[in-house]
């Protein structure tokens, strides 16, 4: 719709270039005089790749966002399929969310990823500011109630090139303390900074903490922040991969596997070899492409087991960035030592949702399927809404289903593309334009005498 529009448009100032009207403007008229003129000029300095339109004939697929028993107005989470994955290209640009017949809404994608959730707390005093010189420096943090959770406290300081070591106690009543850490480390250099001191959940009212100046100058405290921080383990979902082939190579002493997910997103997280050896060490090497015969190497990983005094070590899981590649090649590096006995390798990935505001009384659908999709921008993200607590309602994708409405993409480039010297002699002609009647008008102010 807006390409037919500029391409209008743009015929439309050719035609006016070649025949101009005849316009006589007086000299106390300046362009500022003339706001239509403005707004024209602007608007034909923005191309109109700039502009975003949801064009229900771009879109090959379609799920139905199933929404069951929802009535209020909240933000909902839908996890993503591999149909989805497998034709929407990028993720971030190759899909939509459509309300009602073809009105698209704002929505984000939520990866539940490996994370580090923090509480904060909102009332922390100050209590018992104390320094032996040279020696230590002590604070007392209240806060507020007992049975309150914490494990971290912030130093808040303009205090800079410092470096000091700290001990953390707790107390319920300011006359009996516990050890809660010992030797942490507090600094700010100009090559970095680390202000925050860990240490195992604790429920006391009172936190003290002791820096150890070591002859150094105390610092200048103007706060602290008081919070709990905890680790939330990501949702992981297998990821189907065939296996294309498996080759021991002997001359380079090397066990190789080739996997073909399908398509170019599979997003992996996680590879996990399941081995029948006792005791081994071995270098793994990743490999990614989409035609086997470009392959882009990644980075050395090192999978183990030792048994020692009756105890197993292993690590046989090794972490990636999402790939974004159909082909995994795995090379293992034996050595001298026999091949590894690996009965499986299993992939999984964070799982992917797309989150959106529910409207009661909406039908809604996930659009996926064109290649030439951007990345979309929206005012406000919908996680913004609703409160967190409302954000745990989910909903479930239909089967996958052909848009009627699809028109295959004729290879025919736009007319900016097909006509590039226009473009820029439009261009350079609002600038001139522009810049005649800027210099117009300060002449004529120049002019014009105070009353």
């Amino acid at each position: 719709m807006f390409n037919s529009f500029w391409n209008r448009a743009a015929d439309l100032w050719v035609h006016k270039i070649m025949n101009p009207p005849l316009r006589v403007f007086s000299q106390s008229q300046t362009i500022l005089s003339h706001p239509r003129i403005c707004l024209f000029l602007v608007g034909l300095l923005f191309p109109a790749f700039l502009l975003a339109d949801f064009e229900l004939t771009q879109w090959q697929y379609f799920k139905t966002i199933r929404l069951e028993g929802m009535k209020n107005r909240r933000v909902v989470r839908v996890r993503i399929d591999d149909d989805v994955l497998a034709h929407s290209g990028p993720i971030d640009k190759g899909i939509r969310v459509i309300a009602g017949s073809a009105a698209e809404i704002p929505f984000d994608i939520l990866v539940d990823n490996d994370s580090l959730l923090e509480d904060a707390h909102s009332n922390v005093a100050l209590l018992d500011v104390a320094v032996s010189k040279g020696k230590y420096q002590q604070f007392i943090c209240d806060l507020g109630s007992s049975g309150i959770p914490t494990n971290r406290l912030t130093l808040v300081t303009p205090s800079r090139d410092f470096a000091f070591r700290a001990d953390i106690e707790g107390s319920n009543d300011r006359k009996t303390w516990l050890l809660l850490a010992h030797n942490q480390h507090v600094f700010n250099w100009s090559e970095g900074q680390k202000l925050s001191l860990e240490f195992p959940d604790t429920t006391d009212r009172f936190v003290r903490f002791l820096l150890w100046l070591d002859g150094g100058k105390p610092i200048e405290l103007t706060g602290v922040k008081a919070s709990r921080t905890r680790e939330h383990k990501g949702q992981l979902e297998e990821v189907s991969a065939q296996l294309n082939s498996r080759q021991l190579m002997t001359p380079q002493k090397l066990s190789e596997w080739i996997f073909d997910f399908g398509h170019e997103q599979p997003l992996v997280n996680r590879c996990t070899f399941e081995v029948t050896n006792r005791n081994f060490s071995r270098v793994v090497d990743l490999a990614t492409s989409d035609d086997l015969k470009n392959w882009s190497s990644g980075p050395h990983f090192e999978i183990y087991r030792r048994s020692q005094s009756g105890r197993e070590n292993e690590f046989t899981t090794i972490q990636t960035n999402a790939l974004e590649h159909r082909y995994l090649r795995i090379r293992i590096q034996n050595g001298d030592d026999r091949p590894l006995e690996v009965s499986t390798i299993k992939f999984l990935r964070f799982v992917h949702y797309v989150v959106f505001e529910f409207e009661p009384g909406n039908s809604y659908r996930l659009f996926y399927g064109n290649p030439d999709g951007h990345t979309p921008s929206y005012d406000l993200s919908p996680l913004a809404a609703v409160p967190i607590g409302l954000r745990n309602s989910t909903g479930t994708l239909g089967p996958q289903e052909t848009n009627p409405d699809y028109l295959v993409p004729v290879n025919r480039k736009p007319w900016t593309e097909r006509h590039p010297e226009i473009l820029w002699i439009v261009l350079v002609a609002v600038v001139l334009i522009m810049g005649i009647f800027i210099v117009r008008s300060l002449k004529t102010m120049g002019k014009e005498k105070p009353e």
